[in-house]
């Protein structure tokens, strides 16, 4: 039989608080037919203000996979916030995981893909494109979450959290499950356009005796909104 994974279309809908209640307002009108396998909604990524989406859709294309950015319009409806960002191969699952972020000077957008390739782009002036500022390497990099900060001084962090396979910690040997030692890489900037990568070694090994901790599963984190916490697991 053909495996569920194939099955699988998704849906999003937007809800609202109102009258004491959750109430459905409507679907995001242009993925309201998604096809089979497509993964809608694969992941989701909320403004703080409630009015533009994230959309993973990681199985879309023979699940190279695509992220939609929507925003609520005037009307009551819906409209794109740049373009798609679509995976460039087949398998990659772009949409994996998303974050949007729009609290700075720009919008930015998050990704990782279910290949554990991440990236962050921000919207460009014109507000009709998604531009790549930042790139893992891959397959030298493999992460299996992400996270997204910013400080009330402008500083921006991201938390990347990855596995090394062997049992001797060795980070040029990557793997997103079953792993023996979990990490957490950070990039800040106070400057969107340049990602350095700063790896803070108090977070280098967080697992060093006991790799059932880790459950053969990967690594997750989560990181507070100005920056200054992280939790992994």
């Amino acid at each position: 039989s053909e495996p569920l994974f194939n099955q699988e279309t998704g849906r999003v809908t937007r809800w609202e608080y109102r009258n004491n209640d959750w109430v459905e307002i409507n679907a995001f009108a242009p993925l309201d037919a998604p096809s089979a396998g497509d993964r809608l909604g694969s992941s989701l990524s909320l403004s703080p203000d409630g009015t533009t989406v994230a959309i993973g859709r990681e199985g879309a294309n023979n699940a190279a996979g695509q992220v939609h950015v929507y925003g609520y319009n005037s009307a009551g409806g819906t409209s794109s916030v740049g373009d798609t960002v679509s995976g460039s191969q087949n398998g990659e699952g772009m949409g994996h995981r998303v974050i949007y972020h729009d609290e700075g000077s720009a919008a930015l957008l998050m990704t990782l893909t279910a290949s554990g390739q991440a990236a962050i782009s921000r919207l460009n002036g014109g507000g009709n494109k998604w531009q790549i500022r930042f790139s893992s390497p891959f397959p030298t990099e493999m992460y299996s979450e992400i996270s997204l900060g910013m400080t009330s001084g402008g500083t921006y962090t991201a938390a990347l959290a990855y596995m090394t396979c062997s049992a001797i910690v060795d980070l040029n040997d990557p793997c997103l499950a079953n792993g023996q030692h979990g990490h957490v890489r950070l990039l800040s900037t106070s400057n969107i356009n340049q990602w350095p990568t700063i790896v803070d070694d108090a977070l280098q090994d967080i697992d060093d005796a006991d790799a059932s901790l880790l459950n053969g599963q990967a690594l997750s984190v989560a990181l507070s909104q100005n920056t200054n916490r992280l939790a992994a697991g």
